[in-house]
């Protein structure tokens, strides 16, 4: 075998003295315990001792050819182990799953909401912004959802929000872009303003009714090449800062100028009662078949508990509560049941339990 000439890699450590003589096994093959420079030396330092021991004689005679031979070798099988990582974390995602794989590593902060300021708070940002106050201290003040950056893009666009401000545009507006069909917008938005107007008789507003409304006036204003799509509909509710909100509860039936006229005459029909005397009733249903739909069960068993459906039983009683305005005197929990015979059902002569 010819004798390589080329310049070798930085010679390692002896290999031979660091095993037993005796074993061959490659199970036997510790690595060295001289710190080494890299995991590739490492492994070209652990192949060149498996050789060692397999054919002592050819590694003797031929010592700088065995020692490329090893280091070629553990730099291709790393270069391989490189692909498969690359392979097993691809480009764009391989930073964030190795991060989450470090233990080391602080968790990464979650993403800051992003607020929308409207042209109210760009108004006070420019008139802060001209009396002298810093961007940091407009922040801290005036918009804490905003960043230095953003509000120098504001100041440098300061003109342009005057002149919004000058036109009538409303406060509340959430952007600076104008549409391309400014009579529909604008008419649009005092339609919206006339139902919100409603009080409790308000109709609730959706994007298919917005859509209706918005074909309409294109219309009757002879608007060409308008198209009322969804998204319009969502730019244009941006645009007037404007929320879809879940409705709840049953407060909008309320007539309150009705109430507060009823109010006002029941305070004086009371005025000759002590308060001790003036009681307040009220009802409320009673379910007493319905079951909990909460119960502690063993750890190993809460993927596997279920619930039943005396859970959502809906037999129920009335029940009446009553209590004195100074809460001195408490009338006892009355049921209002039902009879078994009603009394239109009685038979003729039955006395009524009515006085």
């Amino acid at each position: 075998m010819p004798v390589c000439d080329a310049p070798c890699p930085p010679p390692f450590p002896p290999a031979i003295s660091q095993f037993p003589s005796s074993p061959t096994h490659p199970a036997t093959i510790q690595p060295s315990s001289v710190p080494l420079a890299s995991g590739v030396d490492a492994a070209a330092a652990v192949a060149e001792a498996a050789f060692t021991l397999k054919a002592p004689d050819v590694a003797e005679a031929n010592a700088a050819a065995v020692r490329h031979t090893a280091y070629a070798a553990a730099v291709a099988i790393d270069g391989m182990r490189g692909g498969a990582d690359q392979r097993r974390f691809p480009a764009g995602v391989a930073r964030v799953r190795r991060r989450r794989l470090q233990p080391d590593r602080l968790p990464l902060a979650p993403r800051a909401q992003r607020r929308t300021l409207t042209l109210g708070v760009w108004l006070d940002v420019i008139e802060a912004r001209e009396r002298g106050l810093s961007f940091p201290d407009i922040v801290r003040t005036i918009a804490p959802s905003s960043s230095i950056d953003n509000l120098r893009k504001v100041w440098q666009r300061r003109n342009h929000y005057k002149s919004l401000a000058a036109a009538g545009t409303r406060a509340s507006r959430a952007n600076g872009r104008g549409s391309d069909f400014g009579s529909i917008d604008a008419r649009m938005y005092d339609w919206f303003l006339l139902l919100s107007r409603r009080g409790r008789k308000r109709i609730p507003v959706i994007i298919s009714l917005l859509q209706e409304k918005a074909r309409r006036l294109a219309d009757e204003l002879g608007v060409p090449n308008f198209k009322v799509s969804r998204s319009w509909v969502q730019r244009w509710t941006q645009r007037h800062n404007l929320t879809s909100v879940v409705l709840h509860g049953a407060g909008g039936s309320v007539n309150l100028e009705e109430a507060e006229e009823r109010m006002a005459t029941i305070r004086g029909l009371l005025q000759d009662f002590e308060p001790e005397n003036i009681f307040n009733m009220d009802e409320t249903g009673l379910f007493y078949r319905c079951l909990p739909n909460r119960s502690f069960v063993p750890a190993e068993q809460r993927r596997a508990a279920t619930g039943t459906k005396s859970m959502k039983a809906k037999e129920r009683v009335t029940l009446v509560l009553a209590c004195s305005a100074t809460r001195s005197k408490k009338i006892p929990v009355a049921i209002i049941g039902k009879a078994a015979l009603r009394l239109c059902f009685r038979r003729p002569g039955c006395a009524s339990p009515l006085p």
